[in-house]
């Protein structure tokens, strides 16, 4: 194998770096990047400067590279919600795109940019106010633009007066400013410096000034042609994870072909929560972006892939929403509890069929009826691929990236069993996270904080407390997952003389001050028998 490949992540959150190059290895290949010490804070600008110069002296060996212009425009994610950069730098920096086409015509760049979130940033609890208040406002502020009746007209006025002036105009000119790199970079890719390009919508909802940003988007691609070049989804922290399948898949010259299955009739209809695309169109778009095929003919899918949605349509839902995305509360209402749904899942898994499931039911954590069911019939192993965290778009994309590089491990004429500890690693670890943290855990954590009047950051005093308590909670947790579901499990053949023997690493650890994701690096033993 000797196409390498080079990351530049959206920032250094385990997610956005850690899930890709974990990925990579499952289908054998090494992801290439800077110093990872260089993405450690995540809510500091990262030096640019560096990154640059990373690029060029490696562009000559690589022969993909995937970029996030967040970063390389401001400095990260975090610092795309600020004005820290005007928007003179941020296109001076981005000219490091066409050197590096110019000088390495062969070099297939990939990138992805984010099209800015309807809310403000978070990094202090006094924000959590006002970002919502940002919300509202901006949602107002488009319908009233858009002479849409029965608008609140004294509630924009009073949000205008309140929300101060500052707040409001650093949110503004980060707006235009992050707008005209999106248009900036649909140039590019005309000019055929960038290969391929995803705008990614961040947190939005159905209304807001970003509804007007797609709309000239996509009217720039459609008129330059490139609707096969540029593709617009909700997401944003999996896009790297999407891009390295499609890269993976251009380089090994096959199409992973997914055939969808959804929990409900209505369940591609569904617009899910922080999102403003229908779930099924959603799917569509990141399974092309990943450069895999969705076919309707099961018999004909390689993978196939199980959503489980919202219940009910996006409006009649948001009484289930609000009652359970914050601490994804069990709710027995009988629409919400998928019996068969899982029922059909045991019954695939059953049928030897490869099967990923996405969990999208609720927002930062799986449904607990859904696991529940899940793992009274169904072991971890059997499943192809499984994530169940943050947005809709994040679980599609890192279980649409997972399904093709672990499709593609399997495939291989020559198999070692370094990918396929790989895949149980990334697996055990999604469940952990997922499902044990963010749904069981992370809610009971949150509301002790909440009784301290701690509602987002952690201070220095609170942060070692808190730390140590997540970690000897999900160590525990991860022992009894192990035990349970994959120790002495034999790899699949032909490496069937590997088992699973023991826990050879279990990092726990909070990566930032938030108590929001957790960053898992498990590494399991292997016996040879």
């Amino acid at each position: 194998m000797s196409n390498k490949i080079g990351f530049i992540p959206l920032d250094g959150r385990p997610c956005c770096l850690d899930f890709v190059l974990k990925l990579g290895t499952i289908s054998g290949y090494k992801i290439q990047t800077p110093p990872l010490k260089l993405f450690r804070n995540f809510l500091k600008e990262t030096s640019v400067t560096s990154l640059q110069e990373w690029l060029l002296e490696s562009a000559p060996f690589l022969d993909y590279v995937i970029l996030s212009i967040d970063m390389l425009a401001y400095g990260g994610f975090f610092a795309s919600s600020r004005f820290w950069t005007n928007n003179q730098t941020a296109l001076q920096r981005l000219e490091i795109i066409s050197k590096l086409k110019s000088r390495y015509p062969r070099l297939k760049i990939l990138a992805a940019n984010v099209i800015s979130r309807i809310s403000w940033a978070v990094q202090e609890d006094e924000e959590l106010k006002l970002s919502e208040m940002l919300v509202e406002y901006s949602q107002l502020e488009y319908l009233l633009q858009h002479n849409y009746q029965a608008v609140n007209t004294s509630r924009y006025k009073v949000l205008q007066n309140t929300i101060p002036d500052s707040y409001l105009h650093e949110y503004k000119s980060v707006r235009k400013r992050n707008h005209l790199i999106n248009l900036a970079m649909i140039e590019q890719v005309k000019e055929g410096n960038l290969d391929f390009l995803v705008l990614a919508q961040a947190d939005a909802s159905a209304s807001g000034p970003h509804r007007e940003e797609q709309r000239q988007l996509l009217t720039q691609v459609y008129k330059n042609r490139l609707l096969d070049k540029v593709v617009l989804y909700s997401g944003a922290d999996e896009v790297s994870q999407v891009l390295l399948a499609r890269a993976i898949q251009e380089a090994e010259k096959t199409q992973v072909r997914f055939s969808p299955r959804f929990s409900t009739v209505n369940g591609p209809l569904i617009t899910g929560g922080f999102e403003d695309l229908p779930l099924g169109k959603n799917l569509s778009s990141q399974i092309y972006a990943a450069g895999s095929i969705k076919t309707e003919d099961v018999g004909e899918a390689d993978i196939h892939m199980f959503i489980h949605t919202p219940a009910l349509s996006d409006h009649s839902d948001d009484f289930i929403r609000e009652k359970a995305c914050d601490d994804n509360k069990f709710l027995p209402e009988a629409a919400h509890i998928p019996w068969e749904f899982g029922a059909s899942l045991e019954y695939a898994v059953g049928k030897r069929q490869l099967v990923a499931l996405a969990d999208v039911a609720f927002p930062n954590g799986c449904d607990k009826a859904l696991m529940q069911l899940l793992l009274q019939k169904v072991s971890p192993l059997q499943l192809h691929a499984f994530a169940g965290w943050n947005t809709p778009g994040n679980t599609l994309g890192t279980v649409i990236a997972h399904s093709v590089l672990r499709w593609i491990y399997v495939h291989k004429k020559q198999q070692d069993h370094m990918g396929e500890k790989k895949h149980r690693e990334f697996l055990f670890e999604r469940f952990l996270d997922d499902y044990y943290y963010q749904s069981l855990f992370k809610p009971k954590m949150n509301s002790l904080l909440r009784e301290r009047n701690i509602k987002f950051k952690l201070a220095d005093s609170v942060y070692p407390g808190v730390n140590k308590q997540i970690q000897e909670k999900l160590k525990k947790q991860g022992e009894f997952l192990f035990q349970r579901y994959f120790k002495d499990k034999r790899l699949s053949p032909p490496l069937r003389h590997y088992k699973i023997d023991c826990i050879e690493q279990a990092e726990v650890y909070l990566p930032g001050e938030r108590t929001f994701e957790v960053a898992l690096n498990y590494l399991f033993g292997l016996k040879r028998e």
